[in-house]
C-alpha cells in the first residue's frame, strides 16, 4: 500500500518526525525540505505534541492547510504516480506510504509472490515529489504472536494467540459481492488498513485509482460513516498505450496472457459502444458478451456484473443511472499459477 499525504510549507515551519521506535520507517528525499530541520517528537522535547500517540507521520508547526493522502501496496507504476501527481495538485508536500498489506490476502493467494521493489519505488516517488516515504513494518500495524513476518496476518494463517490483532472495520453491505464474493477477506483488511493509515498520517484528502473501484466507493462510505474529516478523491484508471488497465500484477503474466489480457479493455469498449449505440440494451446480453469475449481469449471470469456507479446495488435496467460494469478474471502467471486482474467502465444512462 502506498500513501501520499501533502501539505503546504509555512515559512520557518519545524518538521516533526514521530515514531514509535527508532525503526527508520520514513525515509526524507535529499532534495525535499533541505535548511528546514528535522526533529523527533518524543516526550519532554519541547516540540508540538502529536495528535495520536505512537505514530509515525510528518507534522509541520505552526498548524498547516489542508494535507492529501493517496493508498497503494507498492511496485510502482505510472498509474500510482498520477495519484501522486493529483495529491500534489491539492497541496505543495507530497508523503508517500507503501506497505504490502497482509490482512487483505488469503491463504492461497499471491501475498508470499506480490511483486516488490522498494529501492525502484522510493526513486520514483522522489523523482514523482514526495516529500517522504513512510514504510512501516506489520509489527507496527498488527500484532503478530508465535510467527514470524508478516504472513501470520494473510486471512487464514493467524496464529490464534491470546494477544493477536482482533479488531477490524468492516463496511457491511458495500463489501459484498463484486471481489467480495470470492475475496470475503478483502475488504476488511483493506478498511482496516485505511482506517489505521488515516489515524496514523491524519490527511485531509485521500487519492485513489477507480481501477480498485469498490475499494474507492466503500473507503467513500467509511470516512463517511466513521466521520474522518477527510475527502475522498476518486482518479480516472490508467491505461498501457494499448488499452490494458496499469496493474503491478502485470509484470507476472506470460507474454501470451499479457496479449490475451487485452480481450478486458476491449470487452469493455465493446458494450460502451454497444449502449451508446443502442445496439444492446439488456444487461443480461452485456453480461454474456462480456464474459464470452474473455473467455474466448483465455481468461477464466471470477465475475461480470452491472451495478449502480454510485451504490453498488445491483441493477435491472440501464436508464435509470450510471452503471458500473466492473470485470475480475484470471489469467495464466509465467511459470505457474494464475493472475488475478480487475477493470471496469462507468456506462452512462440511455436516453430515451
Amino acid at each position: 500500500m502506498l500513501g501520499a499525504q501533502s501539505t503546504k510549507a509555512t515559512a520557518g515551519a519545524t518538521k516533526t518526525l514521530c515514531h514509535r521506535d527508532p525503526a527508520d520507517m520514513l525515509h526524507l528525499p535529499d532534495a525535499i525540505g533541505a535548511g528546514e530541520p528535522v526533529k523527533r517528537c518524543l516526550p519532554g522535547n519541547g516540540q508540538v505534541p502529536c495528535r495520536t500517540p505512537c505514530c509515525s507521520h510528518l507534522v509541520a508547526t505552526p498548524k498547516l492547510p489542508p494535507q492529501p493522502v493517496n493508498t497503494f501496496k507498492g511496485y510502482l507504476h505510472q498509474g500510482h504516480l498520477s495519484l501522486v501527481e493529483a495529491a500534489g495538485n491539492h497541496a505543495d508536500i507530497v508523503i508517500a506510504s507503501i506497505y504490502v498489506n497482509p490482512t487483505q490476502f488469503s491463504a492461497g493467494e499471491d501475498f508470499d509472490i506480490y511483486p516488490r521493489d522498494p529501492v525502484w519505488d522510493r526513486q520514483q516517488l522522489q523523482k514523482a515529489g514526495c516529500a517522504a516515504i513512510f514504510e512501516p513494518a506489520s509489527s507496527l500495524y498488527y500484532q503478530v504472536e508465535g510467527q514470524e513476518g508478516d504472513t501470520g496476518n494473510v486471512a487464514g494463517l493467524g496464529t490464534g494467540h491470546v494477544d493477536a490483532h482482533e479488531t477490524w472495520v468492516t463496511v457491511e453491505r458495500l463489501q459484498q459481492g463484486l471481489c467480495g464474493g470470492s475475496r470475503p477477506h478483502f475488504f476488511r483488511g483493506v478498511a482496516t488498513v485505511v482506517t489505521k493509515l488515516f489515524h496514523i498520517v491524519e490527511p485531509d484528502v485521500a487519492v485513489f485509482g477507480q481501477k480498485d473501484y469498490q475499494q474507492w466507493r466503500l473507503i467513500c462510505r467509511m470516512v463517511r460513516d466513521l466521520d474522518f474529516p477527510i475527502k475522498v478523491l476518486g482518479m480516472p484508471i490508467a491505461r498501457e498505450p494499448d488499452g490494458l488497465a496499469m496493474s503491478s500484477r502485470n509484470a507476472r503474466l506470460s507474454p501470451e496472457s499479457r496479449k490475451a489480457a487485452l480481450s478486458i479493455s476491449a470487452a469493455l469498449n465493446w458494450a460502451m459502444d454497444a449502449v451508446m449505440e443502442r445496439k444492446v440494451t439488456q444487461p443480461k446480453r452485456i453480461v454474456e458478451e462480456v464474459k464470452q469475449q474473455i473467455t474466448a481469449a483465455g481468461g477464466q471470469v471470477d465475475y461480470v456484473e452491472l451495478r449502480d456507479a454510485d451504490n453498488l446495488q445491483p441493477i435491472t435496467d440501464l436508464s435509470q443511472q450510471r452503471t458500473l460494469l466492473a470485470v475480475a478474471t484470471w489469467f495464466p502467471a509465467k511459470g505457474k499459477g494464475t493472475v488475478r486482474l480487475i477493470d471496469n467502465t462507468v456506462l452512462e444512462p440511455l436516453k430515451e
